[in-house]
Order: C-alpha cells, then structure tokens, then sequence
C-alpha cells in the first residue's frame, strides 16, 4: 500500500513540477486578461498528462515484450563493435524465450490515474477559458 501511494506521490510531484515550469515559460505572471491565465493554466496542464500517459502506454508496451526485437538487435550491433563484451551468442528465439521467463510485469495504473487527473484538469481550464475568451 505504501509503495502504491509512493508511485502516486512521485508521479504527481513530477507532474507539478513539469507544469510549474511550463507556466514560468509562457509568462503566466505577465499574462494581461483572465482568459490568458487560463490558456496558459490548461497549457501546462496538457503537457504533462500527454507525457503521462504516452509513457504509461510505452510501460504497456514493454511488458507485452514488444520491444525485445530492439533489444535484441542493440545487443547484436554491441557485439560487433565492442570485443571485450562477453555477451551470449544466441538466436532471437531463445533471447526472447529468456526474457519471457524472466519479465515481470510493471505497474502502470498510477501513471494513467495521475495523467488522466492532469488532464480532466486541463478541460476545466480549456472550458474556463472559453467561457471568458468569448464572453
């Protein structure tokens, strides 16, 4: 239970940090209306949800072991150009039957609750703004 509320904490406080950069950069201090402070609060908002939830489905990825090709080509090219590696000489086959057995399965829930929070966030402040940019 811990370790779940610790994945959240730190996903958050990434999350703010991304967005309390993100509203530096685009001058929310300097912003004039109300309608600019919005755009810019939903701005910051987006970033990191989209962030957030591209590298939950890059997590979903991994685990299904779709990119074991990658890997597996990566360590080939290593082999070729670096001789003092001592790495097995195996057919792609039993490199993804190893790494099969050996994969355990990530969590990711709490990097889609945490991007889908950032971005419900955001749609508030999309709405806010268009409620006072056309009124």
């Amino acid at each position: 239970m811990r370790k779940n509320i610790t994945s959240y904490a730190v996903t958050a406080v990434c999350g703010l940090a991304l967005f309390a950069v993100i509203l530096v950069l685009h001058g929310f201090a300097d912003a004039e209306t109300l309608a600019d402070r919005y755009r810019i609060i939903c701005d910051a908002l987006t970033i990191p949800a989209v962030i957030m939830i591209m590298v939950g489905l890059l997590i979903v990825i991994a685990n299904t072991g779709a990119l074991d090709g990658i890997t597996y080509s990566v360590r080939g090219i290593g082999r070729q150009f670096v001789p003092f590696l001592r790495l097995k000489n195996e057919t792609f086959y039993d490199y993804v039957q190893r790494k099969k057995e050996k994969r355990k399965q990530r969590e990711y829930k709490f990097v889609f609750i945490v991007g889908a929070a950032f971005l419900a966030l955001a749609v508030v402040f999309l709405v806010l703004f268009e409620v006072n940019y056309r009124g």
